[in-house]
């Protein structure tokens, strides 16, 4: 068996290693989440947070409060939208609000 190397370089590879526990706990929750048979995916909770806690925001302040990329956003967005989630307006002057 290969040893884990990611593992084996401590600190210079902390970053990695948090990313694995953070995917690990993600996919452990998903789990948890399937079971009950929920929809939503785990990514986007703390999108819902957001939006429950800050209210109406257009898709660039909440990639901007979440730190997260604005086509992440829209695409997030867009399938709680389908599954009728989240519900989506245009602006009224700014058509790409």
């Amino acid at each position: 068996m290969v040893e884990d190397f990611v593992r084996r370089k401590g600190y210079l590879t902390l970053g990695t290693r948090l990313k694995r526990i953070g995917d690990r706990l993600q996919a452990d929750v998903q789990q948890l989440i399937d079971a009950e048979g929920g929809t939503v995916q785990t990514g986007q909770y703390p999108l819902l947070a957001a939006i429950d806690e800050l209210g109406h925001l257009t898709i660039g302040e909440l990639a901007d409060a979440l730190g997260v990329s604005q086509p992440g956003i829209t695409r997030s967005v867009g399938q709680l939208a389908k599954q009728g989630i989240v519900t989506v307006a245009r602006g009224q002057e700014d058509q790409r609000i």
